[in-house]
């Protein structure tokens, strides 16, 4: 057992989420093992460590995280799972007696927070279905982390109505926030309702981060039933930024066909968008993001003569430029645009990457946008997107947090 070697705890830097079955098989001694360790380690509230008779239908497993936690004092990063069919009023029980512990053992260790060597932080959903940001054991986590410089939400729908009034207690996660460089919500859904509940909640955690250098969302792989009043346009996105304007180098925003543009003149980036972001290097987004074209597409009127989707909305100061294209994608010209007015226009911009299925055709613009920058000074590059999203990509800012 780790607690019974200290000296192997202590050189553990990584933590994914756990399979149960490596660490506790059912028997009595290994409960009367693990009951005593939890005990130890000051996992207990009222002299209860919470091993029976918790967290539903499978009590040790999440417990085993909070043990596990507990007996590595030098974990750098850890990926936290979600149960997603763990009832409303049973959420409560997530990391609280990881929390009872922070607060009985910090007046011990001169007010220094639980967790002061986490530096990358993952929470995700366990199995199919997403999970609120409203969950409290993320607020013990984010808490006890005042020196956290990477996080990322993996499948998470936002914050149920039933969790309406949380809004107003987010700044419990401000501790684990203020540091933040690193901000990335994937595999995720946030709505667009009229009371812009969801935009408010992102606009006030981006508000907390006011270190902010990179966000990243993308909505890929959608839950069912999850937006009945749509998918919160990019614009918005980027309105919830403003407050990191001054800090951001990098942003990443991919909804794409997941969510299709209606009411298409409201939901793409306009040149408005982007111009208050002075230190913007690194720009990824998808076609249906700033691509006018769409418009006619789906309103069904005549096409666009116009190529300049993409120059109008292009940070000057940008260096690094991803597009993803859609299935019958329509910024191929805007592409073959952008690559005559790079060199005069876009002087500081080195490298264009354009992200296709290599399925959906297209070698006859592709070749044409080949051409085209062959006259300029920044690198061209195509990435095949069926291979680039894979389900090993999420964590990248998690487990390789140096990069």
């Amino acid at each position: 057992m780790l607690y019974e070697r200290p000296h192997l705890a202590s050189k553990v830097k990584q933590l994914s989420p756990l399979w149960q079955q490596l660490f506790f098989d059912g028997s009595d001694e290994d409960h009367q093992i693990l009951e005593r360790a939890a005990r130890e380690l000051l996992l207990d509230i009222d002299g209860n460590t919470g091993f029976d008779e918790l967290y539903g239908d499978n009590p040790p497993k999440h417990f085993l995280t909070e043990l596990m936690i507990a007996l590595l004092p030098n974990l750098e990063s850890f990926v936290a799972e979600i149960e997603y069919s763990i009832p409303d009023e049973d959420l409560a029980t997530f990391y609280r007696f990881l929390d009872s512990r922070f607060k009985r053992l910090e007046p011990q260790n001169g007010g220094i927070s639980g967790l002061p060597n986490i530096r990358a932080l993952g929470f995700t959903k366990e199995g199919s279905w997403g999970f609120s940001l409203a969950t409290p054991g993320i607020a013990v986590l984010l808490n006890a982390a005042p020196n956290l410089e990477r996080l990322v939400f993996d499948g998470t729908h936002g914050v149920g109505g039933v969790y309406r009034e949380w809004v107003e207690n987010m700044d419990l996660m401000a501790s684990g926030l203020r540091n933040l460089r690193v901000l990335s919500i994937t595999n995720s859904v946030l709505g667009n309702n009229e009371e812009d509940f969801e935009f408010g909640q992102l606009r006030r955690i981006v508000q907390l981060c006011i270190r902010l250098e990179v966000f990243r969302f993308n909505s890929i792989g959608l839950f069912p039933n999850e937006l009945d009043d749509g998918h919160l346009p990019p614009g918005r996105f980027v309105e919830a930024l403003d407050s990191v304007k001054e800090t951001l180098t990098g942003l990443d925003i991919d909804i794409g066909e997941s969510c299709p543009p209606e009411p298409a003149d409201d939901w793409m980036l306009t040149s408005q968008s982007m111009t208050s972001f002075e230190r913007l290097e690194s720009l990824r987004l998808d076609e249906l993001s700033f691509c006018l074209h769409w418009v006619d597409v789906v309103t069904d009127r005549s096409p666009r003569s116009s190529t300049t989707c993409l120059t109008d909305i292009l940070p000057e100061t940008v260096r690094f430029l991803t597009v993803r294209l859609v299935h019958e994608g329509q910024a191929w010209n805007d592409l073959c645009h952008l690559a005559h007015l790079a060199d005069k226009e876009f002087p500081r911009l080195e490298s264009v990457i354009v992200e296709q299925n290599e399925t959906w055709g297209g070698r006859t613009m592709k070749h044409a946008v080949r051409e085209a920058f062959e006259q300029s000074r920044a690198r061209l590059s195509f990435v095949d997107r069926g291979y680039y999203y894979g389900e090993e990509t999420q964590f990248d800012d998690v487990y390789d947090y140096d990069r």
